[in-house]
């Protein structure tokens, strides 16, 4: 599986060989960010299936999944 995160996340950069052959491989997938920009609908963190055309949506460290399967709730 592939992981995206919203962009508030740091991630490290992808050398620009890879970067274009990603875009080349990956046109369209269910992580791309919906029209409010979160990646594939989810608030938090979306893992990319092996088809790229599912996904699961999963929640940071202190935060549980909502009922609706993409929004992430606190557990305080």
């Amino acid at each position: 599986m592939s992981l995206w995160l919203q962009p508030r996340v740091p991630v490290p950069p992808v050398p620009l060989a890879a970067a274009a052959l990603l875009c080349v491989a990956v046109r369209s997938h269910a992580c791309e960010p919906d029209q409010f920009g979160k990646p594939g609908g989810c608030s938090d963190i979306c893992l990319l299936g092996n088809s790229h055309k599912s996904r699961t949506c999963r929640c940071r460290s202190g935060f549980s999944l909502g009922s609706d399967g993409k929004s992430c709730k606190s557990e305080c």
